[in-house]
């Protein structure tokens, strides 16, 4: 159970100290969230980069040797 369905199911008045402490650790587990997501989209990026330049690399290595092939049938 989550600490909103708790204080949901409370039903009672909470203090602003309370409510204070409740927000701040929601925050700081967002903030967790949020940078756990960061990481996955640099990884994420970093492999992309990665995947694009064995695809350019495998394009020119392609080019390369039909440009062979065509020169040896000249």
């Amino acid at each position: 159970m989550k600490d909103e369905d708790i204080l949901i199911k409370l039903k009672r008045k909470f203090g602003k100290d309370e409510l204070v402490l409740f927000l701040n650790k929601r925050i700081k587990e967002l903030e967790i969230e949020k940078g756990k997501l960061l990481s996955e989209i640099d990884f994420l990026n970093y492999q992309n980069k990665q995947d694009r330049y064995q695809y350019r690399k495998s394009i020119l290595q392609i080019r390369k040797e039909l440009l062979t092939n065509k020169k040896i049938k000249k």
